[in-house]
């Protein structure tokens, strides 16, 4: 009756145990004992009696009891050995006692397992690694398979000999549950009136990464525990990690002039920085795309297409974890944005466009200028003819006086290099007129254009039409370009986008992280698109690794330290310093638009020439007064 006992510890110590299944045990005691249907008394009372009959009194009861009150957690799993002897089966009469902020199964396959998204703990009563092995409970276990969670297997019906016997036992459980990827273990057991904890510190070193056995941390004797008891993840201790990387720069490639085969790229920096200081070794396993699979897509199905399981995937992933697939901290936001095709198409809007407001508004001061030195000064030339002189035309009249010619010269120079600067960027922008046409998302789904990415970013399409926080026409909106979005593999996705760079496709418009550079992209000519002004937002960029990868956290604190003393920021731009990589800036948009600054220089000729002028009529009108008289 001993795993009774332990059972009676865990329901001393939380509020409440949940039990699925056996319903109908408690049907047929409310019609024998004739309750009223739903009366719980009954459970609770014939649970206390169960319990009063238990072995209370084991030695190492109080032992477990104390270990297992400051290891509990707000919501956490037991898995019980449904042995004959101890009729553990009968305990599912605590069917819907309390609401449950613990879960409790036997160890069957008939049992339908609810998904607990916040389990932290999972406590397991057995007899032994066969108990586990016979009840085929991997199902189970993968209850609580991230990282954060902590398994306690307590050997509740066996008495060892000895530690070294205990140790073995231990070793076993720890072997089997690694197959399981469970790292984070404690394991107890009983010699005599002292219970035993054991657990692995470290991986086993100059090999895959593999537990190295347990160790005796702790032991307890009338309720005093002496030693170690916390449940810590191992460290690596030179094993070695494979590491899964994709020929894509800037994130991840290897050059063969390297020493060493390293991965270069920002994330191959940071792999390769962070298992060194952590002292790992990695074994890089080269990930090939082909057909359907691409680099966003189901981690599961990329990591086990070779011998060796993959523990880290780089090359440019997008955060998104699920049930196959963790991620370390974001280390760079990327925005995703739609690609267009360029359509030239003239557009009056051009003549206007090169100049910016503040450089028309300057040419209109000069021509005001020009009027009031017309009225006092130049009276022998018209108003057309000054206006003329300005924008550039030549005129056919020309003053006499020497500070007239100055400051016909001032205007002549001015509307020169206006002129140059306007016509330089003319034919352009007649051009590119047509591009600002299509601005936002709304306006592209009426622009008769199709649409397209890859499933990774029609799945972001799904998750953002989730979104709570959207309003009704923008969920309307992202609906529409969802069931209008073409999903090409990875292979056809290239296709299109490098025929869209090329010019020759001019009908579709497709989705890009603008921050990732495909080896597909570089040097690709660019006058034959455009991007979107509204972008999709923007999005994590992550490492990925499988559900349960005990090195997580001790990766992300060294990758959160590369982050805060702008290294990675540093490594970022040196990559891309060195490398022809497709980046969209932010003034991409205003190179082509002459600001007044632009035009500076003409209008320091013009003042030039003006105080010149000014100057000089200042003379004339000294030395000669009769002349300006008349």
């Amino acid at each position: 009756m001993l795993s009774i006992a332990i059972i009676e510890i865990l329901f001393q110590i939380v509020s409440a145990i949940m039990v699925p299944e056996f319903w109908y045990e408690l049907q047929e005691l409310e019609k024998s004992q004739g309750i009223q249907e739903g009366d719980r008394s009954l459970i609770i009372a014939d649970t206390m009696e169960r319990y009063n009959k238990s072995n209370l009194d084991s030695d190492w009861t109080p032992c477990v009891m104390s270990f297992l009150r400051d290891h509990s957690k707000s919501s956490m799993t037991v898995l019980m050995a449904n042995s004959s002897e101890d009729r553990l089966a009968d305990l599912d009469l605590l069917v819907r006692i309390f609401q449950a902020d613990i879960a409790t199964y036997t160890l069957n396959n008939a049992e339908d397992l609810n998904g607990y998204e916040k389990i932290s703990s999972i406590i397991i009563v057995i007899e032994n690694l066969e108990d586990l092995k016979r009840r085929n409970c991997t199902h189970y276990l993968k209850l609580c398979t991230y990282e954060s969670c902590k398994f306690v297997v307590i050997i509740g019906s066996r008495i060892f000999e000895d530690e070294d016997n205990f140790l073995q036992e231990a070793n076993n459980i720890q072997q089997w549950m690694w197959l399981e990827r469970i790292s984070k273990i404690i394991i107890l057991g009983n010699i005599g009136g002292t219970v035993l904890l054991a657990s692995s510190r470290s991986f086993k070193p100059d090999e895959l990464c593999t537990p190295s056995e347990p160790i005796l941390l702790s032991k307890c004797e009338g309720n005093v525990w002496e030693g170690e008891s916390e449940i810590e993840n191992l460290r690596l201790n030179g094993c070695k990690l494979v590491v899964g990387y994709h020929d894509y720069p800037p994130y991840s490639f290897v050059s063969n002039e390297t020493g060493g085969g390293k991965i270069l790229g920002l994330e191959g920096f940071m792999i390769e920085e962070i298992l060194s200081g952590m002292k790992g070794r990695a074994i890089r396993e080269l990930i090939t795309l082909t057909g359907n699979e691409s680099i966003d897509n189901d981690f599961k199905m990329i990591t086990y297409q070779d011998a060796l399981k993959i523990d880290l995937l780089i090359g440019g992933r997008l955060w998104n974890p699920d049930k196959d697939t963790d991620f370390t901290i974001a280390y760079d936001m990327v925005p995703l944005v739609w690609i267009l095709p360029t359509k030239s198409n003239v557009s009056l809007r051009g003549l206007v466009a090169p100049f910016g407001k503040t450089v028309w508004l300057g040419i209109l001061g000069v021509l005001l200028l020009g009027i009031i030195v017309k009225l006092f000064l130049i009276k022998n030339i018209s108003f057309l003819d000054i206006s003329a002189l300005v924008l550039g035309v030549s005129v056919f009249r020309q003053p006499v006086e020497t500070s007239s010619r100055l400051l016909f010269i001032s205007w002549a120079l001015f509307s020169f290099f206006i002129t140059q600067y306007y016509l330089a960027s003319l034919s352009e922008q007649l051009i590119n007129a047509s591009n600002l046409q299509i601005e936002t998302m709304k306006e592209l789904l009426s622009s008769g254009l199709e649409l397209g990415g890859t499933s990774r970013y029609a799945n972001l399409f799904d998750n953002k039409d989730e979104d709570e926080d959207d309003d009704y026409e923008e969920k309307v909106l992202i609906r529409d370009i969802r069931e209008k979005f073409l999903i090409f593999s990875y292979d056809d996705y290239v296709r299109q986008l490098s025929d869209l760079f090329k010019g020759k496709n001019t009908s579709i418009a497709l989705v890009v992280k603008l921050n990732v550079s495909d080896h597909q992209l570089l040097n690709l000519p660019k006058q034959h698109v455009s991007v979107l002004k509204e972008n999709m937002g923007t999005h994590p960029l992550a490492i990925a690794t499988w559900k349960g990868f005990p090195c997580l956290k001790r990766i992300n604190i060294k990758m959160q330290e590369l982050i805060e003393n702008g290294i990675t920021k540093h490594w970022a731009q040196l990559i891309t310093m060195n490398g022809n990589y497709f980046h969209l800036d932010d003034e991409t948009e205003s190179d082509n638009v002459i600001d007044l600054e632009s035009v500076a220089p003409s209008f320091l000729l013009l003042i030039i020439g003006y105080l010149i002028g000014i100057c000089v009529f200042i003379i004339e009108l000294i030395a000669f007064p009769s002349k300006f008289l008349e």
